[in-house]
């Protein structure tokens, strides 16, 4: 019975584990998350160097990643991108009413 239940925590967490991978991607829509997970991963690069500068009696370079390199912040930094690019648009449309016409044009 006992071995049932571990199994079964077992694919529970192998399920949240894609669940997690798969959220990863639908947040990083959203400009706050994307800043905020980009910030909290330069701030582990950051401490991972000092960490294993410590243990090895390294620098502090030798351990580090490159910041902007794609699995630190690239991602949310070209997502970041494209959202500015999209909301600046959208923003020029609202003003220039575009927008406006188009939903005058409805009612």
């Amino acid at each position: 019975m006992f071995e049932r239940e571990i199994t079964a925590i077992q694919i529970w967490f192998q399920y949240l584990w894609y669940l997690k991978q798969l959220l990863k991607w639908v947040y990083l829509v959203f400009p706050p998350y994307a800043l905020g997970n980009g910030l909290l991963h330069l701030s582990l690069n950051q401490m991972y160097g000092e960490v294993m500068a410590t243990l090895n009696g390294g620098t502090d370079g030798d351990h580090q990643f490159d910041p902007f390199s794609w699995d630190v912040i690239g991602l949310n930094l070209c997502f970041l991108a494209a959202e500015t690019v999209f909301f600046f648009t959208l923003n020029l449309a609202i003003e220039s009413r575009v927008v406006k016409r188009w939903y005058v044009g409805f009612h």
